[in-house]
């Protein structure tokens, strides 16, 4: 275990990571007023969280994960320089609630997987202007997610494995990789909280959107089709309703689509690449499954093809070729010629039309 820390006024780092150190942390940590790192990572301590961290004031980077800590996390409030917490794996228990988030106004990364931690998320965390990365995922955080308003800088978010609830949230608006599954989620997916054109999102970076395992009823928007960097979708295990959009087969970037397990109907749209799961689905049909669409009439205009400038093109040269020449024969030979051509046009258009 760690001695107690005498008073030191120059100590500016302190990394005991990847070490056999076990026991309780002293409170006399804060005698080293002037840490700015603290790397106590894949250790072996226990006991709870030194409450006179907050008094540290030069500190930027905190790492407790994969240790046995317990109880509450301590209040931040002095710390306001704080850039990364990383808190994660280890046992702690309580509300959140109560840390004073907002005073950590340049705080990046915030990471508190894998913990015990109970009771609604701080509306507070999801305005810090520079937060980048929130991952709470496997806790047992419960209520509703409320609309945000000042969440532009969020590019990570992970609230998977809790107990949230209500409709899902306008993080969606923002976030390149979004993980809200297996949770309570319910109602609809709102066309609202999908961007418009992918405006918020950096087009380099590829988008990852998991809420599988709601609760999740309606039909899935046809806006989510203007996320052009969207790569993973994951809407599996919910009780989605209506047809597949046939907007996600324009998505250049989608290599995996995850529809299983709803209560999708009608065809399935023709996808670029991605790989697909629509498993659990009776009322799919259509390739890559081997039920047969009944109603052909029932495919998207989306999914016809009909290349209007050839055919222009085509059926004006017969066209001109039989005002011009026509007057001047009068064959019987060239009459069937030229019905047949009209024929070979007209059959290109209507036939994809009807389909």
């Amino acid at each position: 275990s760690l001695p107690d820390f005498p008073r030191n006024r120059s100590l500016r780092t302190l990394v005991l990571s990847k070490t056999n150190f076990s026991g309780t942390l002293s409170d006399s940590i804060a005698n080293l007023t002037m840490l700015s790192r603290i790397d106590l990572s894949s250790c072996n301590f226990h006991g709870s969280i030194p409450y006179s961290i907050a008094n540290l004031t030069q500190l930027l980077y905190l790492n407790m994960s994969m240790n046995y800590f317990t109880g509450s996390i301590p209040s931040f409030s002095m710390a306001k320089n704080l850039t990364e917490i990383n808190l994660s794996h280890n046992h702690l228990t309580g509300q959140v609630t109560s840390t004073r988030w907002e005073v950590l106004l340049s705080l990046v990364n915030l990471d508190l997987r894998n913990n015990s931690l109970d009771g609604s998320i701080p509306l507070s965390l999801f305005s810090l202007p520079k937060l980048q990365k929130l991952q709470l995922s496997k806790n047992q955080f419960s209520g509703k997610l409320h609309p945000f308003s000042e969440v532009s800088s969020l590019r990570i978010v992970d609230l998977s494995s809790n107990r949230l609830q209500g409709q899902l949230p306008n993080l969606l608006q923002m976030a390149t990789y979004l993980n809200l599954s297996t949770n309570n989620f319910s109602a609809g997916i709102p066309a609202g909280i999908w961007p418009n054109g992918n405006a918020a999102w950096p087009i380099s970076e590829e988008i990852v959107i998991d809420v599988s395992y709601n609760n999740l009823e309606g039909t899935i928007p046809e806006e989510i089709g203007g996320i052009y960097s969207l790569g993973v979708l994951n809407l599996s295990h919910n009780a989605l309703t209506g047809q597949i959009p046939s907007s996600l087969g324009k998505l250049n970037h989608l290599i995996s689509l995850d529809l299983s397990f709803n209560n999708l109907v009608g065809h399935i749209p023709r996808m670029r690449r991605p790989e697909t799961s629509n498993e659990g689905n009776k009322g799919l049909c259509g390739f890559p499954l081997h039920e047969e669409c009944k109603d052909s009439g029932s495919h998207s205009n989306d999914d016809i093809e009909v290349d209007w400038n050839i055919i222009i093109a085509e059926f004006g040269f017969i066209y001109g070729l039989g005002i011009i020449i026509l007057p001047n024969i009068f064959s019987k030979r060239w009459r069937i010629w030229y019905s047949q051509q009209l024929d070979d046009i007209l059959s290109k258009i209507f036939p994809k039309l009807i389909s």
